[in-house]
């Protein structure tokens, strides 16, 4: 009897011994991220080739050279667009399609009502901001061909005209590693949990790998796609422009002058470089700081761009140094623009009709970098 006991006692402790490293091993594994996709109105650029969007067209070049036309409609230009795997999803024509990068199975995803811009995608959803028949702006997640509203823009106080309101002020709105953040409302939508929490920023800037923000403090913060928030810089008067690697452009004042400047910083614990002046810009217009005003900025390898009252293109060093004038409107209706595609910077004069703003008219480009 003793050692039929011990026989069974012996059995029961091998098996305890078999049992609890299967239990422990049946954790459950943690819920893989859904990558998110950021949209952009020029390039996008994958291991498989390069979208841009030229004229009123998008292309896409593959890695062997081949270029294929994705759009065969007319109309006004790609609004945005991003690519995920081998399909590309743009705006155009207040309706977002679906492609593939030889231009072949176009689908229409999107036709109801007008849409605005594309935020993005969200693992096989798309996320765009569209305009309803009420005239109420709403962000909406498509997937399956059926349309979700995740978010909808409290009414402004502007004048009521019929059934619809007038959106003076552009929703500033951004989305960034599955998180779509609302910088007038103070608030994120996590996709993930499709719950709304608080977050308060005066200005927000996103890339593929990060998101730049200036808080209530005006310290500009910086968010990586681990959900990393760290800080780069204190009491930043303005966030001028960022990319894809880790460098952002900001302003700040001098305590002692009140002078805003210019400075770049790559990383977060790099040296930080003054540029320029705000009242250095201006002065190359003939005005003063403060009716100085930075439209955009690019960055690029050694360079900083700037665009400045519409009417001049500069470039500084990006470890700072006196800033070069490389296109500059003198006609009281000529303008310059600044933009980036192709991996390059371009800029150029243009004419518009006092009478017909619409209409611009082209003048000879200058150089293309």
């Amino acid at each position: 009897m003793k050692k039929l006991l011990s026989l069974t006692l012996a059995v029961v402790i091998a098996l305890s011994i078999l049992i609890v490293p299967m239990g422990a091993s049946a954790k459950a594994k943690p819920k893989k991220s859904v990558k998110t996709y950021i949209a952009t109105g020029d390039e996008y650029i994958t291991s498989k080739g390069k979208a841009y969007s030229q004229g009123r067209k998008l292309y896409f070049t593959h890695n062997n050279g081949e270029t294929y036309n994705l759009t065969n409609h007319w109309g006004n230009a790609v609004r945005s667009f991003y690519v995920r795997g081998d399909t590309v999803y743009y705006c155009k024509l207040r309706n977002i399609f679906s492609v593939d990068t030889k231009g072949e199975n176009r689908k229409k995803l999107y036709g109801k009502e007008d849409a605005e811009k594309i935020l993005g995608g969200y693992g096989s959803a798309v996320i765009i901001i569209i305009n309803d028949i009420q005239g109420r702006q709403k962000v909406c997640k498509i997937k399956n061909r059926k349309t979700t509203t995740l978010f909808e823009r409290p009414k402004p106080k502007d004048i009521l005209y019929g059934d619809y309101y007038s959106y003076d002020t552009p929703w500033a709105v951004t989305l960034f590693n599955g998180r779509i953040y609302f910088i007038n409302e103070n608030k994120v939508y996590d996709l993930a949990t499709n719950k709304t929490e608080s977050f308060k920023a005066s200005q927000i800037v996103d890339t593929k790998n990060y998101l730049y923000y200036v808080n209530k403090v005006n310290n500009l913060r910086r968010i990586d796609k681990k959900g990393n928030n760290k800080l780069v810089a204190k009491n930043v008067t303005k966030l001028y422009a960022s990319n894809d690697g880790a460098t952002v452009v900001f302003g700040k004042k001098n305590t002692t002058t009140g002078k805003e400047y210019l400075y770049r910083r790559t990383g977060i614990k790099d040296q930080k470089y003054r540029l320029c002046s705000v009242e250095d810009l201006g002065a190359t217009l003939g005005t003063t700081e403060s009716n100085t005003t930075i439209n955009c900025a690019y960055i690029v390898p050694g360079k900083v761009y700037l665009l400045v009252n519409r009417r001049i293109v500069l470039e500084v060093n990006s470890k700072g140094g006196t800033p070069n004038v490389l296109c500059k409107s003198e006609g009281e209706y000529e303008r310059c623009t600044l933009g980036y595609g192709h991996g390059k910077v371009f800029y150029y004069n243009w004419e518009y009709d006092a009478d017909d703003l619409a209409t611009n008219r082209y003048l000879a480009p200058d150089i293309q970098l």
